[in-house]
């Protein structure tokens, strides 16, 4: 009689929770903490180095430009550079007056309009290491949408073939791979009958972090490793001249375990019991307030 009673208000119990999770809660955003956001970094390609500066607002409203700030790169003590703004809040460090050196090491010297300044923490550039192949398929992509539903598409698929230094258990690795395509308008498109031919790119999967850390998986020597895709539609991307362009950069461990925890709180999937999404420690030190700004890359 006993378990029956307890039965009972357990079911009850259940019953109710149920239907109290299925009940709407309003939900209103706070106004957000401001913070600066430092997004660029150098290397030792023959290509303008840029830095971009916002910071942050409220949410649902996109970062602000810093503009009129200066920004200098460090070698040491020894020599420094001048970034120029072409545009709000987009720094460059034109590729004609600097060219990283394998081996040195630089940091980043940033000082706003209103006389706050931050530093990078130093980073050598680190040996490349030389890729020998990249190689392609047409497969099912599997991706969320903003929703957090997981669907799938037909999408071009990037693997690349890589060797790792013999003997260093320390290779960290990061690709970014930029798309470009060439299509010719039709003349029936426009007024004049006349046929132009336009060119395109862009950099793929910007919410995605392709990482390797040869401690953790283990392997020397990476075979069909894949480091991005492209969705085929729209087709016309696909109908004349497309290429790819793979930039794979050699990172320190620090840099490494910065994106890969970035990854985790931007990627984060489970339950209401996993961790609690948390602001990621910069290497960007205010030498005005003594604080960090929680959101740079370096």
């Amino acid at each position: 009689m006993m378990t029956r009673i307890w039965g009972t208000l357990l079911i009850i119990i259940l019953l109710g929770a149920s239907m109290r999770c299925i009940q709407e809660i309003p939900f209103v955003a706070s106004e957000g903490e401001e913070l600066m956001v430092v997004n660029g970094g150098i290397s030792n390609l023959d290509e303008d180095h840029i830095v971009y500066l916002s910071r942050t607002v409220k949410y649902g409203i996109p970062p602000v430009p810093l503009t009129n700030s200066l920004v200098t790169l460090h070698e040491s003590t020894t020599s420094s550079w001048q970034f120029i703004e072409p545009f709000p809040g987009k720094y460059v460090l034109p590729s004609g007056f600097f060219k990283a050196t394998v081996g040195s090491v630089y940091y980043l010297k940033i000082v706003l309009q209103n006389g706050d300044e931050y530093r990078s923490a130093p980073e050598m550039i680190l040996p490349p290491v030389q890729p020998d192949s990249i190689s392609w398929a047409v497969n099912r992509e599997a991706i969320k949408s903003k929703d957090g539903y997981t669907t799938s598409i037909d999408a071009v698929q990037l693997f690349i073939n890589t060797p790792m230094p013999e003997n260093q258990k320390d290779t960290y690795l990061r690709w970014v791979t930029q798309s470009a395509y060439q299509f010719t308008t039709m003349p029936d498109c426009n007024p004049f009958r006349t046929v132009y031919t336009c060119h395109y790119s862009r950099f793929i999967n910007p919410g995605n972090l392709y990482i390797y850390n040869n401690q953790e998986i283990g392997e020397n020597n990476l075979r069909n490793y894949k480091i991005g895709y492209e969705a085929v539609e729209p087709d016309y991307r696909f109908m004349e001249t497309h290429y790819y362009s793979v930039y794979q950069y050699r990172i320190s461990d620090k840099a490494y375990d910065y994106y890969r925890k970035l990854d985790l709180v931007a990627n984060q999937n489970g339950s209401i019991f996993d961790a609690i999404p948390a602001s990621i420690q910069s290497n960007a030190v205010s030498y005005t307030h003594l604080t960090l700004p929680t959101n740079r890359e370096v």
